[in-house]
C-alpha cells in the first residue's frame, strides 16, 4: 500500500512539473513576439497608435525599445480612415471621422513637447515619432512628425536631422497600402 501511495506521489509530481514547463513556455512564446500588435484584421494591418501610458513623454519613450513600447488598443488613425496616402510627399488624405478624431489628440498634449506615437504596419512596430500643438515651436530633431491640425488631410514630416534614416519610407508601410489600394505616388 504504501509503495502504491508513492508512486501516485510521484506520478502527481511528474504531472505538476509538466505543467509548470508548459506554462513557462507559453509565457516565453508571449514575450517573444513583443514587437508584434496582438490585434488582428485589417485595421491592425496599418495605424497610427498613441502610448498607453499617457504620462510618458517622448523624450523619455525614445529611451525605450520600440518593441517594448505598449500601444492603446485602438489606433487614432487606421487603415479604413485612409482614403489615400501619397507616399513622396507623406500626405495622408483621412476620413471625416478620423479627422474629428485626431483632432481631439490636442486635448491629451500636455505640453509643447508633443505626444509620442507610433506607426504600425503589418502589425509590427514601425517608428516612433512625435504630434505636436499647433502652437508649438519645438520638435525632436531625431523623429518624424505631425502637427495637429483640423484638416482632412495630415502630413507626417520627416525629423529635421538629415543624416539619419527617414522612417517614413518603410517599405513594409508602403507594402501595406499598396495591398489595400490607399497608395497614390
Amino acid at each position: 500500500m504504501i509503495e502504491y501511495v508513492k508512486g501516485y506521489l510521484n506520478m502527481i509530481r511528474m504531472k505538476m512539473k509538466t505543467g509548470f514547463l508548459l506554462v513557462l513556455l507559453i509565457i516565453l512564446f508571449c514575450f517573444s513576439c513583443g514587437d508584434e500588435i496582438s490585434q488582428s484584421g485589417n485595421n491592425a494591418s496599418y495605424g497610427l497608435y498613441l502610448l498607453k501610458d499617457t504620462l510618458l513623454i517622448t523624450s523619455e519613450a525614445k529611451k525605450i525599445a520600440l518593441a517594448n513600447l505598449e500601444l492603446q488598443d485602438a489606433p487614432i488613425i487606421k487603415l479604413d480612415d485612409v482614403i489615400e496616402y501619397k507616399w513622396d510627399e507623406q500626405l495622408i488624405s483621412i476620413t471625416n471621422d478620423a479627422s474629428a478624431r485626431f483632432k481631439g489628440v490636442e486635448k491629451k498634449i500636455k505640453s509643447i513637447y508633443g505626444l509620442p506615437f507610433v506607426v504600425v504596419a503589418g502589425q509590427q512596430k514601425i517608428y516612433l515619432g512625435n504630434i505636436y500643438p499647433m502652437y508649438s515651436s519645438y520638435m525632436h530633431e531625431d523623429l518624424p512628425s505631425i502637427n495637429v491640425a483640423p484638416f482632412l488631410e495630415m502630413r507626417i514630416l520627416r525629423a529635421p536631422m538629415q543624416s539619419i534614416q527617414d522612417k517614413r519610407m518603410d517599405e513594409r508601410i508602403y507594402n501595406v497600402l499598396a495591398a489595400n489600394n490607399k497608395l497614390k505616388k
